[in-house]
């Protein structure tokens, strides 16, 4: 199994296929995958992620859905030459490190703020009950 393969994780309550689609997002925005060059086949996908090739299939076929791919019977599958933010979402996704890369410009917004009093039990938890 390939480093690649162990960043694939099996009951994490992500599908295998979103994940796989978020690594080859990750991928195009490294420059693993050159814009408008041909992916590799499914065959060596499956084997480079360590998943069944219909797996892929579905991760390629989601890709193809949102635009970033571009599917030809009999050629291949291309990457599509737009720029792209990718952002996978993981147990621990940072929002600065999943741009990381991708652009040099962030901006935040507060939209709203409250406080609300916490309900005993999250009281309890945090150790405020009175």
């Amino acid at each position: 199994m390939t480093g690649l393969a162990s960043s694939i994780e099996r009951r994490s309550g992500v599908s295998l296929w979103r994940q796989i689609a978020d690594r080859i997002l990750e991928g195009i925005a490294n420059g693993d995958f050159a814009e408008n060059a041909a992916l590799p086949p499914e065959v060596a996908l499956a084997e480079r992620y360590g998943v069944n090739r219909h797996t892929v299939r579905s991760a390629i076929a989601a890709l193809v859905q949102e635009g970033v791919l571009r599917a030809e019977q009999g050629r291949g599958t291309f990457v599509l030459s737009r720029k792209r933010l990718s952002y996978p979402i993981g147990a621990r996704t940072r929002f600065s490190t999943g741009l990381q890369g991708q652009t040099t410009e962030r901006h935040i917004a507060l939209l709203s703020s409250s406080t609300e009093p916490a309900n005993r039990r999250i009281a309890e938890a945090l150790g405020i009950a009175r």
